[in-house]
């Protein structure tokens, strides 16, 4: 075979390859109109709300659906503090709906339609009894959308997909509308003695010593042998009753490590944390003290000076 028949040749067979990728292609290619994919949301996220026992309030949820047509399906769940970090654990097996516990204390449509690419507005009433203890309860709104029993794009088939969120309800029942909110214990936790160019990092742990959540208000000052005092201001985070949690600091509205930004330390560093509970109250305090010392700097130098003393006795050595 020439050298033009075999470039004619390479011709025809890529046109008949790329020929067969589209073929093939428009044969097992899904529309996006036929694809069942749902994407959903729901707003407020979170829900923090203090009422009187025997009294009712009205929240107003708007939910999205950005996938396609479906039923939106509502139940009521209780969320327990997970970890130190914020982390929930949610029982979701369990729907409160109709539980015996929480009769009459929640009130919302149990299913509506919602079309896909549309919002919607839902409202759940929260009336506690007159008998029902002051303290927290804390719970997860959910949001489930079911295309079951829907004709999706023209496929009967009977496929369906589920898509499920949440909002996180924080309530407070109290007769007068001020709870005693309390810290438990508190530790400000910092290393006894590091390296000047290692950093210095803070953890602060507060536990909750009462039957409410309080936001920690107040910031870590710090007092160094030498220089300036600097203030590290704390994250006002939800500390929820019956647990403990690391708490952050804030930079802007951004949440950060508590930490000094100096890059080079020296000398003792003394540590002192204040806050109160939602600006109420009492006010908590721990402290903690740290050494700084330049272990590394000593070290390199070190090496640098036995270098060189080293490297000048060999030509010393060598001249001689």
């Amino acid at each position: 075979m020439n050298y033009e028949l075999r470039i004619m040749f390479k011709t025809k067979l890529f046109f008949f390859v790329l020929l067969l990728t589209v073929i093939l292609d428009s044969l097992f290619f899904i529309p996006p109109a036929l694809a069942q994919s749902l994407s959903l949301s729901i707003s407020p996220p979170i829900l923090e709300v203090m009422i009187m026992p025997g009294k009712q309030v009205s929240q107003t949820f708007t939910i999205a659906n950005n996938g396609q047509d479906g039923y939106a399906k509502f139940t009521l769940a209780q969320f327990f503090p997970k970890d130190e970090y914020g982390n929930i654990s949610v029982d979701d097996a369990i729907d409160l709906t109709g539980s015996p516990l929480y009769a009459g204390w929640f009130y919302f449509e149990p299913k509506v339609f919602i079309g896909g690419g549309k919002t919607k507005d839902i409202t759940l009433k929260i009336s506690p009894p007159e008998t029902a203890p002051e303290k927290d309860y804390y719970f997860t709104f959910f949001y489930e959308l079911d295309d079951e029993g829907l004709t999706i794009g023209g496929d009967s088939s009977g496929n369906t997909a589920k898509a499920k969120v949440g909002a996180n309800i924080l309530l407070s029942v109290s007769k007068d509308g001020l709870p005693a909110k309390k810290a438990g214990q508190i530790s400000l936790e910092a290393p006894k003695i590091i390296d000047s160019l290692q950093g210095l990092t803070y953890k602060l742990r507060v536990g909750n010593g009462g039957q409410f959540l309080f936001k920690p208000i107040g910031s870590i000052e710090i007092a160094p042998f030498f220089g300036k005092k600097e203030i590290l201001n704390l994250a006002p985070v939800n500390i929820v009753s019956s647990s403990a949690r690391i708490v952050p600091c804030l930079s802007g509205e951004a949440l950060i490590e508590c930490k000094i930004d100096k890059k080079v330390l020296l000398g003792i560093y003394k540590a002192k944390v204040s806050f109160t509970a939602d600006e109420n109250g009492r006010e908590y305090s721990a402290e903690a003290a740290t050494i700084a010392f330049p272990f590394s700097i000593i070290f390199a130098a070190t090496t640098i000076i036995l270098g060189y003393l080293t490297i000048k006795k060999l030509i010393k050595k060598t001249v001689t």
